[in-house]
């Protein structure tokens, strides 16, 4: 079935007796979409009072295709209606297709699947078999930098955020609504966290003010630099190329640039040397598609006491740089997550010789009259493929 955007779901219940006749809904894209579409499913095919009996949620390390499986096969005799709702499946691809040939092969009489994904590759084996069945809700809101891309974000949040003024009978101006997206830059579960806030902070008042919002909101913009870099890592040459450009025409110079590549370089290098030194030592902690549960419970900790032994190692040469240090200060395990999935995507020769040609681009920038435009292009042509 061709995927439907999150904007055309409401029209589309009501224009097709969907509840009635479909089973099964696939979405992914933006979190906070993802969480308001699944309750505006669930709301039309259970009622309030049915919801405790009727509506399954598997998320975490009770989300395994074996324990879905089974409960959707798993037949309940006290309720006319049984609604699943998997939230961020994260599984090996052979057990996705697993899945997806379970899917197709029916879904037992008055069972209904609700199955969203933050990301979905359309190439992949999974997506292509799921897309054969069922109801396919895109969600996703584009993320690049141009004036197109930028504009649907805007009117998503301002959209997301007229809604719930409206409910709490609030008002704002224009040029305050921009202040907050300012702050906050395109982070729908922060902005929305923000003018929730913001209801509160007013109280009786009717109208939130910028005096208001500088009061009560901090600066969480991130900086396009590592959209950048991240699409370096991912090794995705179009959206590497893309902000590249726009960095460059929003007047970043070229050593910038090239120096938040090399500390992310550095970071992979780091966590694929840790991981090289690991197998050598026969300890494989770290297998391409870890779920994030089993990184937290296993590699978060080897990462801990190599930073403990770095450390004692940094004392003894009287040195206090914290550059090889893998755990970062964050409360969360996340972004180190991140960067162990993104060292897949190189060998260690590969990075090695990554690092080598950033230090030699470094000296053609500072002291060739060549195009350094062109120059990093052609590095990421050949680093990206």
């Amino acid at each position: 079935m061709t995927p439907i955007k999150y904007t055309q779901l409401e029209e589309f219940f009501k224009t097709s007796h969907t509840n009635d006749t479909e089973q099964f809904f696939f979405l992914w894209g933006e979190g906070y979409l993802l969480e308001e579409k699944t309750e505006f499913i669930v709301s039309n095919l259970l009622l309030k009072k049915e919801r405790e009996f009727s509506l399954t949620t598997l998320s975490g390390d009770d989300l395994t295709i074996n324990n879905l499986i089974e409960e959707i096969s798993t037949y309940s005799v006290f309720v006319e209606k049984k609604v699943i709702f998997a939230k961020g499946l994260s599984a090996p691809k052979e057990d996705l297709i697993r899945l997806s040939d379970f899917i197709i092969q029916g879904l037992p009489q008055n069972t209904f699947l609700i199955l969203s994904l933050a990301k979905v590759d359309k190439r992949a084996a999974f997506f292509k078999a799921i897309s054969k069945t069922g109801i396919l809700i895109d969600c996703s809101i584009s993320k690049g930098i141009n004036k197109k891309d930028v504009n649907e974000q805007t009117q998503f949040l301002r959209n997301e955020m007229m809604q719930i003024l409206g409910q709490n009978q609030k008002e704002i101006e224009e040029k305050t609504f921009l202040d907050i997206l300012d702050l906050t830059g395109f982070n729908t579960d922060i902005f929305i966290e923000n003018i929730e806030k913001l209801v509160l902070f007013i109280g009786k008042n009717r109208k939130i003010t910028d005096n208001d919002v500088f009061q009560l909101i901090k600066r969480t913009k991130t900086d396009p630099i590592f959209d950048f870099t991240n699409a370096f890592a991912d090794k995705n040459i179009k959206q590497c190329l893309f902000f590249l450009s726009s960095l460059l025409k929003s007047n970043f110079h070229v050593l910038q640039i090239l120096k938040a590549l090399t500390n992310q370089v550095r970071k992979i290098f780091a966590v694929k040397c840790f991981i090289h030194d690991l197998n050598l030592r026969k300890k494989k902690i770290w297998t391409k598609g870890l779920d994030f549960n089993s990184f937290n419970n296993v590699v978060a900790n080897e990462l801990k006491n190599a930073d403990k032994e770095l450390l004692q190692e940094l004392q003894l040469w009287e040195e206090s740089t914290s550059d090889f240090l893998l755990a970062s200060k964050s409360k969360s395990n996340y972004p180190e997550y991140q960067i162990f999935k993104k060292s897949d995507n190189f060998s260690l020769t590969e990075l090695e010789n990554i690092l080598i040609e950033i230090s030699e681009l470094d000296n053609k920038f500072k002291s060739s009259s060549q195009d350094s435009q062109v120059l990093i292009e052609d590095f990421i042509f050949r680093t990206c493929i």
